[in-house]
């Protein structure tokens, strides 16, 4: 069975919430590592909280749904975020940007990216070019 496909812009911008369900900042970006696989595994968020931007690793998350990403521990790191070497920001940097597909061998614009939970990884799984995606990303939520 082929996994949930989630979107980004769906996360982008949602509550960051605690693990009892209180919202405690917001979702700025997910952060890949770019290592060459196939489909790059989340390591981890860039949130806003009290106006800072934190690094929260992939570990301390235990969900992720449109519009919402719950944290499972009480603890975490205050210090700001800074990115390190390899790592890719979705939004900032892939999203509505010019890709090379190197299947197909042509130019598309990643109007929407693709993630799946695949054996218990969040991983980025697809880029949707089509206008669905430039529509999603740019239309404000209805919730």
């Amino acid at each position: 069975m082929a996994p949930d496909i989630l979107h980004l812009s769906s996360v982008t911008g949602s509550p960051l919430l605690d693990r009892k369900g209180e919202r405690i900042g917001r979702v700025e970006d997910l952060v890949v590592r770019a290592n060459g696989a196939a489909h790059p595994p989340v390591s981890g968020l860039v949130v806003r909280i009290g106006g800072r931007e934190l690094f929260v690793p992939i570990e301390l998350v235990w969900e992720i749904r449109p519009h919402q990403v719950q944290l499972q521990g009480q603890k975490l790191n205050l210090s700001r975020f800074e990115r390190r070497a390899g790592e890719l920001l979705l939004a900032r940097d892939l999203s509505a940007r010019h890709l090379i597909n190197v299947v197909g061998a042509r130019l598309i614009r990643a109007n929407e990216i693709e993630l799946a939970l695949v054996d218990d990884s969040w991983q980025v799984v697809g880029v949707d070019p089509s206008s669905r995606g430039a529509i999603r990303r740019i239309l404000p939520r209805s919730w």
